[in-house]
């Protein structure tokens, strides 16, 4: 007898966020690390840019970010390790604050 396999699960990307009108780019997206604001700029094409370097990841652009704004960086890494949906912050239409990771539930529980 097979056991049936346990489907794959659905991965979600920043541009499906913004496919399905959860964010309009482009925006500016935040976090605060260490008590200060850090700001990026979300892209239409799903890439964030700080300080005019783009990045494809929500994780390596917050990593990144942090690191080019305090010079902190994760043991064997040249930038802080982050969980970057976790990180930014969008401003919705209701004027709320949401995480990407928020967001990302929103659009996965349908």
């Amino acid at each position: 007898m097979k056991v049936p396999l346990d489907p794959e699960p659905l991965t979600i990307i920043v541009t499906d966020l913004i496919d399905h009108g959860l964010i309009s780019p482009p925006t500016t997206v935040f976090g605060t690390h260490s008590g200060k604001r850090i700001e990026a700029l979300l892209m239409p094409d799903g890439t964030f840019v700080h300080r005019g370097n783009i990045y494809s990841s929500p994780s390596v652009a917050a990593g990144r970010a942090i690191t080019a704004e305090s010079g902190i960086s994760s043991i064997g890494r040249s930038y802080l390790s982050v969980n970057g949906w976790k990180f930014w912050q969008v401003v919705c239409t209701d004027g709320r604050h949401r995480s990407l990771a928020d967001l990302r539930e929103q659009l996965l529980s349908g």
